[in-house]
């Protein structure tokens, strides 16, 4: 039996902050083109985010 990837998920946060404020708060933001960042919530994490990004995989997939 071959293995196959039969579908794909990602997450991203929803709040976004400026690279005006970022810069502001850090005294630095050296992303050249780049706008605005994403960030977490409070209660996101690289776990939280990673089992977002497995949930929609295994959606798209169609498979449990």
């Amino acid at each position: 039996m071959a293995a196959a990837i039969t579908g794909v998920g990602a997450y991203a946060p929803r709040f976004r902050i400026s690279s005006e404020a970022f810069e502001e708060a850090w005294g630095q933001f050296h992303a050249s083109g780049v706008t605005e960042k994403a960030v977490p919530s409070a209660d996101e994490d690289a776990l939280t985010m990673a089992y977002e990004a497995a949930t929609r995989a295994l959606e798209a997939a169609a498979t449990d």
